[in-house]
């Protein structure tokens, strides 16, 4: 796989510079993406908004029209699994949403990774169209939402390969040189974002953005925590075989 080369925000500034609206959107998306943690989890968050809302419209214009029972299972479990997506990646911090991230991570685990995100939204996304579309409740807003969601989904599969195969060719580089050497990369207390980018660096000339370590180091870690280190239990069982990192 190519090496990942970060975009230089001014340079693509200027390249929109020809049209001043969709500069200002721009900027404005990232301004939001930051807020996040990663464009990627804004782009998540708002596919969970999109489904709630579709589930939460879907019922109000059910019970008014008195649709049948079937149907308002399908549009309560739509603004559900909606709200437990908006939860994982809603930029907020307490006790609540921490143990709640917790059992995520224990009991659906795919829902924090970029291939399990992606077939989760594929599902969801279809949920949402034809709740609003097949119902004839709001058929517009089912087309864009649920093939919005569509998109992400796509774009979440093909990235997460893609990030999954970068990382899977450091893995190979540092199990050709043996458990002797590899145990010499992780520092008593662990190894760093940064001393994990630099290693991916000199061993294979990978390159990892921020964000894209963020998503490796919660994949290496055993259980929910924001310290990002990698302790060398989680590096050596990453060594012992991909499993655990298939983002």
């Amino acid at each position: 796989m190519g090496d990942y080369q970060p975009v230089d925000p001014s340079a693509r500034m200027q390249a929109l510079s020809g049209n001043p609206q969709v500069a200002k959107g721009m900027e404005a998306f990232e301004g939001q993406a930051k807020k996040f943690g990663g464009a990627w989890k804004l782009l998540f968050f708002l596919c969970g908004t999109c489904a709630t809302v579709a589930g939460v419209l879907s019922i109000v214009v059910g019970i008014m029209n008195f649709s049948p029972l079937f149907d308002f299972f399908n549009f309560i479990f739509l603004a559900l699994f909606g709200l437990i997506m908006m939860i994982v990646d809603i930029p907020l911090d307490n006790m609540y949403i921490r143990n709640f991230r917790y059992a995520i991570f224990h009991y659906a685990l795919f829902m924090t990774r970029f291939m399990g995100r992606g077939f989760w939204y594929i599902f969801l996304g279809s949920m949402t169209f034809g709740a609003l579309w097949d119902m004839n409740i709001c058929p517009w807003l089912g087309f864009f939402m649920g093939f919005a969601m569509l998109g992400v989904a796509v774009a979440s599969l093909f990235y997460g390969w893609r990030l999954t195969s970068k990382l899977e060719d450091v893995r190979t580089k540092v199990v050709e040189q043996g458990p002797e050497k590899w145990g010499a990369y992780i520092p008593p207390r662990g190894m760093t974002k940064v001393q994990f980018k630099e290693m991916a660096v000199a061993l294979k000339g990978t390159v990892f953005s921020d964000e894209e370590l963020s998503y490796i180091v919660a994949a290496f870690s055993f259980e929910v925590k924001s310290d990002d280190i990698i302790s060398r239990d989680e590096f050596e069982e990453w060594c012992r075989g991909p499993n655990r990192t298939i983002l």
